[in-house]
């Protein structure tokens, strides 16, 4: 499947659910809660450096793949 027109809210929620996390899940391990996630994955919320990195840590991949889907 093809994602690279994916915002960085869009490839957030791909790979949050490829590896079987729900918001309220992620929430736990980074400084966001729940409705901020979900805030950024539909694009109403601009998510800050800092975030993308845990995300991509907690969910186990490179900051860089953000930018190949």
């Amino acid at each position: 499947m093809k994602h690279r027109n994916k915002t960085i809210g869009q490839k957030i929620k791909i790979f949050r659910e490829q590896k079987r996390f729900t918001q309220d899940e992620l929430s736990k391990y980074i400084s966001l809660d729940r409705a901020a996630i979900s805030r950024i994955e539909l694009n109403k919320q601009i998510i800050k450096a800092e975030d993308l990195f845990d995300i991509a840590g907690v969910l186990g991949i490179n900051i860089y793949d953000f930018g190949k889907l």
